[in-house]
């Protein structure tokens, strides 16, 4: 009975092993267009004169982390802002291709898409 119950073990070991080494060579293979990725989500309104430290803070933060590999999305979603915070945030946008600016209501439209 022992001998059984040590087999078992052993087998379970190995099996969690072979798994392990598995899951290892996939995520090695894959690279980084398959990495797990974040994506910053930012929602301001009249944010004028701070917007644009924000966003290069966040930029900054982001290819300092993925040591310029890969970089994370940053959505920066304006809420209705009556000063050029959208303006700001559109040349922003242009200047980065891993940051996007919109709306409320173009946030909310790609949220019920997915």
């Amino acid at each position: 009975m022992i001998v059984l119950a040590a087999v078992v073990c052993a087998l379970a070991l190995y099996g969690t092993f072979s798994i392990v080494k598995c899951a290892a060579a996939y995520f090695k293979e894959a690279g980084p267009e398959h990495a797990l990725s974040e994506s910053l989500v930012m929602f301001v309104k009249n944010q004028e004169s701070a917007i644009e430290g924000m966003v290069r803070s966040a930029v900054w933060r982001t290819l300092s982390k993925s040591g310029g590999r890969t970089v994370d999305d940053i959505v920066v979603v304006d809420l209705g802002s009556d000063d050029e915070t959208l303006e700001i945030l559109m040349r922003l946008q242009n200047e980065y291709e891993f940051v996007y600016a919109m709306k409320r209501e173009q946030y909310i439209e790609k949220i019920q898409e997915m």
